[in-house]
């Protein structure tokens, strides 16, 4: 019987364009939301819980999505998560309609969400190999990058327009349309289900097996695990650096809030042109060292020249390259795991990868307050331990000590860069592995 729907790359490019569509209704939806719990409860706390009840199903059921990904049609998981997001929205929206939403129910709406997020990333991820023919996964990454980037820019501004002749109600409208369109475009689609390889027979058993399969997988060899490793690290530094952003302009301008929004938005812009060059690029042929010295121009010309800066014109370089290689990187690194894990176990692997570098970012976040407030701003103060040894890069005062944190981070960033070239398993790792091939349908 001949399989009916759009195939290859022309079905990448459909399911994008859904997945683009629902990617920017929901960050309508969650810029809407913020505005409304800020409204009613005035507590940053309340925004803090909610993003976690957003973000933490993914740590919870990642492993769980990657064995259902690898047991189950894709097709149907991808569908199942966009129409179960969509049915916690459309809840939302009929509580809302009566006039009996409450903080609790964002917090209920959020952990769905985000369950139905943790199913749909590795089948979406694994489901990229059955679609796009090996020399577009490069691309085909950077345009997943620029997506969620470019989503997160203009849905912002869409919603802050909308809010101000509408409410929340008429966003919430939206996306919904747009997780219609998500189903549809995945529903014309043919996705086939992947050859079971001799690995894949080798690592069938129960479903709590599966569920840490990938986790084994990638420990037990040895070019997987230095990448996970080496990326890891990175995440982490990263991190650090991240949350230090909007405390190092505010405290070094005075609370200027103008000079941060444009910071924000150099870092935004960089992504997005870092997206859009790798999508039409296409990547290397070397991914792996063009990853690793992607990853040492993010600490260098992002992280280190962001240390040094200390206001808006000396911060434009660092801010802008602070993201920009991010894609390129990604688009650099993703092919290698994509071309490189058997098929029918890329659900599993990539859910074990996802949560472990995911697991980085709480860990960062909670390093990066209590390192900056209570060991390096102390001393960077006039008369601080530290300020006769970096004073001349950094200056003193306020912000000093975390510009000097946000400096040291980019330099242990591009500092991991020798370490993955110095290392044969890593350095080599598209050599050493074994390519499967998955992608033999026509585009």
């Amino acid at each position: 019987m001949k399989k009916r729907g759009i195939k290859g790359f022309r079905g990448f490019l459909t399911i994008w364009a859904g997945q683009f569509a629902s990617l920017f209704g929901s960050g309508m939806t969650s810029f809407a939301l913020t505005i409304w719990v800020f409204q009613k409860t005035e507590s940053p706390t309340a925004l803090a819980i909610s993003a976690f009840f957003a973000t933490f199903p993914m740590l919870i059921f990642g492993p769980l999505s990657g064995a259902l990904a690898d047991r189950f049609s894709r097709k149907f998981l991808l569908i199942a998560s966009d129409s179960l997001a969509g049915i916690a929205t459309l809840g939302m929206l009929i509580i809302d309609h009566m006039g009996n939403l409450e903080i609790w129910h964002i917090y209920i709406v959020g952990v769905i969400i985000g369950i139905a997020d943790s199913v749909q990333v590795p089948a979406l991820m694994s489901s990229m190999t059955l679609l796009v023919p090996k020399k577009h996964y490069s691309r085909a990454s950077g345009m997943q990058e620029l997506a969620g980037t470019a989503s997160s820019i203009f849905a912002p501004i869409a919603a802050a327009g909308f809010l101000a002749i509408a409410d929340l109600r008429e966003i919430l409208m939206i996306d919904l349309a747009t997780f219609g369109l998500a189903v549809i475009t995945i529903s014309i689609v043919y996705i086939p289900q992947p050859s079971e390889t001799e690995v894949g027979k080798a690592a069938g058993g129960n479903l709590l097996e599966d569920m840490f399969y990938g986790f084994k997988f990638i420990i037990s060899r040895p070019s997987f695990r230095g990448l996970q490793s080496i990326w890891m690290s990175a995440n982490l530094f990263a991190t650090i650096g991240n949350v230090l952003i909007p405390a190092i302009v505010l405290a070094r301008t005075g609370g200027d809030q103008f000079t941060l929004s444009g910071i924000e938005a150099l870092l935004s812009i960089g992504a997005v042109i870092g997206g859009i060059i790798i999508s039409v690029w296409g990547g290397p042929k070397q991914k792996v060292r063009y990853a690793l010295i992607s990853m040492a121009l993010c600490g260098l010309l992002g992280r280190v020249i962001f240390g040094l800066g200390y206001d808006l014109f000396t911060w434009i370089p660092g801010a802008f390259f602070f993201y920009f290689f991010i894609p390129i990187l990604n688009g650099c690194l993703a092919p290698v795991w994509l071309s490189k894990v058997p098929p029918d176990v890329q659900g599993r692997v990539m859910s074990a990868r996802i949560t472990l570098s995911r697991l980085m970012i709480p860990l960062g976040t909670l390093i990066a307050g209590p390192l900056a407030e209570e060991v390096f701003e102390p001393a960077m103060m006039p008369g601080g331990l530290l300020v006769p040894i970096f004073q001349k890069f950094v200056g003193t005062g306020s912000g000093a000590g975390m510009s000097l944190l946000t400096l040291l981070t980019g330099i242990l960033i591009a500092g991991l860069t020798p370490v993955g070239l110095a290392i044969p398993v890593i350095r080599d790792a598209e050599s050493l592995l074994p390519e499967y091939e998955a992608a033999s349908i026509s585009e």
